[in-house]
């Protein structure tokens, strides 16, 4: 039976989830072994570091648990083999040695994490779990390039969750037909992309596709850009221009935040809309015009119609066919692949070669609501890659504030140290263990970044905290 909250898909993650404990100490390697079944898992035994040496070579292991100190074998022997014969394997090192030195030696070599004995099982499932984790969005980033549906020279459109799919499968047969569209979803979600995905999977493709921001244009300026200026029809229109009717001709007309289109414009839009031609401004020629509207908004358009604010006329005119874009907080799925294309495309536009996205990086992303949908995202990677600078890996310190939230990671000062601090014992040569203990510290954080070089990352895997933590230690010390 399957815990509360748990899916299925979890389950047959953890069924598919094949992991090496290699332990010489019977009684620690079954009750290692008995969690992880417990837990799942699949699960392989080694009693010493040939043997697991001998597994490693003839099957596959997605994840390994290894002592440090075994017979026949070491466990950064049995690492070395682990991460030969398989880079994406996450390799746990076990010991009863805790040493800075052992440790920084083991994930020098690429160890996943380092648990030194005893240590709670709950723990040590707990790394378990996040090496799945971390297979499960590298598969993703792998698989992103696979999931990008691309028509023809139109847009590119990362979709792997299923509410996307089915947003995208309806653009493509909406797209098939003449009808008018109004897409649906919050700024930043992808209205325009979705807009694009109708064009191109139209008959129109190969005409052209314009698009107008009604929110950006000055309800002065509405006419001429829709329609367009005769000649003479103010002082400097010197000669005549189309406007975005007449440049979309036999193509495609996308209206983006159709909402905030004034209602002195709404009734000359439906008078177009209904007789097929337009008149520039400054003329009462008519000229026709062959144009598919595509309308999109993040506005109620129904509430807006009850109260007066939206043409009723407009509304179903524009609405034959609805598509609604879900949130970027409601396809997490997405995610992953929405930031490497970002990463590589903005990194192509800053002639530079990509970095990597650190898995941490990926949960604080996965974590955040994304108020801004898919348009924060793309600009919180813009920033991340100048933050970033010459390195080749992008960390969650890279990210803004918002993003990699800092709130819950003060570390406020335990009732009676301060007092402690400044009575200390004055005049005895004694220092205050709390400023002892601060330098202790210091200098751990100190020699865990030097270690690493400099990659936190590892460094807070060395030290068995948090990414979050580390960062916040750092601050305090002023490192």
């Amino acid at each position: 039976m399957q815990p509360s909250g748990e899916t299925h898909t979890d389950v047959a993650a953890r069924a598919s989830f094949r992991v090496l404990v290699a332990e010489d100490e019977p009684i620690v390697r079954r009750t290692v072994c008995d969690s992880l079944v417990d837990r799942g898992f699949v699960v392989a035994e080694a009693v010493d570091g040939e043997q697991a040496l001998a597994l490693l070579d003839a099957e596959a292991f997605d994840s390994v648990i290894t002592d440090l100190k075994m017979p026949g074998a070491s466990g950064l022997e049995v690492l070395k083999r682990a991460r030969s014969v398989n880079p994406a394997c996450a390799v746990i090192v076990m010991t009863a040695y805790g040493t800075i030195q052992t440790a920084i030696q083991a994930v020098r070599q690429g160890a996943f994490q380092y648990l030194t004995k005893p240590f709670e099982l709950a723990d040590l499932v707990l790394q378990v779990d996040r090496a799945l984790a971390q297979r499960k969005l590298v598969t993703e980033l792998e698989n992103a390039r696979m999931t990008i549906a691309q028509y023809a020279d139109g847009p590119i459109v990362i979709a792997r969750s299923a509410k996307m799919r089915r947003t995208l499968a309806l653009a493509q047969a909406v797209g098939a037909t003449e009808a008018s569209v109004l897409v649906l979803g919050e700024t930043g979600a992808g209205k325009e992309v979705v807009a694009r995905t109708i064009h191109h999977a139209s008959a129109r493709r190969a005409q052209p596709l314009i698009a107008l921001n009604c929110s950006a244009i000055p309800e002065s300026l509405f006419e001429a850009e829709l329609f367009g200026v005769e000649r003479g029809a103010f002082t400097g229109a010197n000669l005549p221009r189309d406007g975005r009717f007449l440049a979309a001709h036999r193509g495609t007309l996308f209206l983006d935040e159709i909402g905030d289109l004034p209602l002195s414009m709404q009734a000359k839009l439906l008078r177009v809309l209904e007789e097929g031609t337009v008149c520039r401004l400054g003329s009462s020629v008519p000229i026709p015009v062959n144009v598919r509207i595509v309308a999109a908004t993040h506005r109620d358009l129904k509430s807006m119609v009850a109260a007066r604010g939206f043409r009723d006329d407009l509304y179903f005119r524009l609405n034959v066919v609805s598509v609604q874009v879900p949130p970027l907080r409601e396809r997490p799925e997405d995610l992953p692949g929405l930031a490497s294309h970002f990463v590589e495309a903005t990194s192509a536009i800053m002639t530079r070669s990509p970095p990597r996205v650190a898995i941490e990086t990926l949960e604080a992303l996965t974590a955040y609501s994304w108020p801004g949908n898919v348009r924060e995202l793309k600009n919180v990677v813009h920033r991340a890659l100048v933050v970033c600078g010459t390195s080749d890996i992008i960390e969650p310190h890279h990210l803004p504030d918002d993003v990699f939230d800092q709130q819950d990671l003060e570390f406020p000062t335990p009732p009676g140290v301060e007092a402690a601090r400044l009575q200390g014992t004055a005049g005895s040569g004694v220092r205050p263990l709390v400023d002892v203990m601060a330098e202790v510290e210091k200098r751990t954080l100190r020699q865990a970044v030097e270690a690493t070089g400099g990659n936190r990352s590892e460094a807070a895997r060395l030290l068995r905290i948090s990414r979050k933590q580390l960062w916040q230690k750092l601050k305090q010390y002023g490192m």
